[in-house]
């Protein structure tokens, strides 16, 4: 008889070394990182982009002495100074502006897109504080008006 034979041993390959991962993780990361920049530029509405909005100019009608009656009812207020703000949203390729009109421009307004081709710097020249509707002037040349009863309500 013959000796019985040692049982066979299986082979593992082997693990891969840490300088061949390093290649495929620069790879991968070479995919992700236009993703996450156009994510983070707020190019994409993954993100709010209120986090990348910047304030360029504010203009209230205050310094004219012109205040508007917020006719909410309820409300108990009387007539209050409009603000206009001027907002930049950066993004990818440029970005764009928008104006926001109301008595708490932080927390309720109305908003409008700047017309593009304004100019840059974009900034307000002036603002006609009518009383049924707001016109906003910028340096460019062009305008955009807003109903005064858009910027005048209250929640």
């Amino acid at each position: 008889m013959s000796a019985p034979s040692a049982p066979a041993r299986r082979s593992r390959p082997p693990a891969p070394a840490p300088r061949r991962r390093l290649p495929a993780v620069l790879a991968a990361a070479a995919l992700c990182l236009p993703l996450g920049a156009a994510v983070g530029a707020g190019g994409l509405p993954l993100v709010d982009s209120d986090l990348f909005t910047a304030e360029v100019q504010r203009v209230s009608s205050a310094g004219d002495g012109v205040r508007y009656d917020p006719d909410t009812a309820g409300s108990g207020s009387g007539p209050l100074p409009i603000v206009a703000v001027l907002l930049r949203h950066p993004g990818i390729g440029g970005g764009g502006y928008t104006l926001r009109l109301g008595h708490r421009p932080d927390s309720y307004f109305h908003e409008v897109p700047v017309p593009e081709g304004t100019g840059e710097p974009v900034r307000i020249s002036g603002v006609d504080w009518g009383t049924d509707r707001i016109t906003v002037r910028f340096a460019g040349g062009h305008s955009v008006g807003v109903p005064a009863e858009y910027a005048a309500g209250l929640r």
